[in-house]
Parts: C-alpha cells; structure tokens; sequence
C-alpha cells in the first residue's frame, strides 16, 4: 500500500500574474540565442531552416498577446498568453 499527501494553494489568475511579473523579462540577447539554436544547422539533417514564423495570435483563445509567456522548458517558441 501506498499514501500520499499533497498540501496545495489554490491561487487566483491574479496572483498568478503578479508572480509572472516579479519573476521578470528575459534579456532580449537570451531570446536571440535561443531563436539562434532553432536555426542552427544540423549536419546530418537533409532538411535546413532558414526562418521561423511566430504568431503573435494566442493559441488558446485566439486573441493576440497581451503578456505573452512560455515555460522554459519548452522546446518550442510559440508563446500564449497570461492574461486570458
């Protein structure tokens, strides 16, 4: 047999907010090494990217971006938005 406990906080869209915020900006220098890392060549790849297209339309509710936000570890660059 197994038990588990999890003690958790609900958190309001607000306070959730705030947080993104105190958390802050990445240096816009950090966002072109990682757009630079998508486009890097791969050597045994036949298939070269030469640009990467970006929406500046939410996914989720198809609106455009007011805060936009990614988690770091996606592998992706297309962002949603926080504020929805």
């Amino acid at each position: 047999y197994s038990v588990g406990l999890y003690l958790v906080r609900q958190r309001t869209s607000s306070e959730l907010l705030q947080r993104l915020k105190t958390i802050g900006v990445k240096h816009p220098e950090l966002c072109k090494t990682l757009v630079r890392e998508k486009l890097r060549l791969d050597p045994d790849s036949e298939v070269a990217t030469t640009g990467v297209r970006v929406s500046l339309i939410c996914p989720l509710v198809k609106m455009r971006l007011t805060v936009p936000c990614r988690a770091e570890t996606c592998a992706h660059l297309q962002c949603f938005d926080a504020v929805f």
